[in-house]
């Protein structure tokens, strides 16, 4: 018990410590613009991003779906069981998408990022176990 509090008590302090210190140097700000030289902003960078990300991730889904196809053939224990957590976790993503749009942007980063994460890890272990099932077959 004590162990902990000391720990947590060095945790906090250095959290404290780490603050980064403020600027002293006042930024400049520039100078207005004419209204009727300004041109719309091009689009930039970031905003392509999430449509790759989103493809990427359509992607990496539909490995993940003929990766647990091919699951069934080698292992149909092992392939109902990664089918019941891939549709427990398409229900729960389900429900969080309808009530998407009611949250802030903050709380939304937050929940996809661990639904992405709950994806990549199944996806994960389920490559690994067909891994495992097609070098047993061959005899390895």
């Amino acid at each position: 018990m004590n162990k902990s509090l000391l720990f947590m008590t060095c945790v906090l302090l250095a959290g404290c410590a780490s603050q980064p210190p403020k600027s002293q140097v006042t930024p400049l700000t520039p100078a207005p613009a004419p209204v009727a030289a300004q041109t719309p902003p091009a689009p930039q960078q970031p905003e392509s991003q999430p449509f790759s990300a989103a493809s990427e991730s359509a992607n990496s889904m539909a490995t993940c779906r003929k990766e647990l196809d091919a699951l069934k053939h080698y292992g149909p224990k092992t392939y109902s069981r990664y089918a019941a957590e891939m549709d427990a976790l398409s229900a729960k993503t389900g429900k969080y998408l309808a009530l998407k749009d009611g949250m802030t942007p903050e709380l939304n980063d937050i929940v996809i990022t661990m639904y992405q994460s709950q994806i990549k890890t199944l996806c994960f272990r389920i490559q690994s176990s067909l891994g495992k099932l097609i070098i047993e077959q061959a005899g390895g």
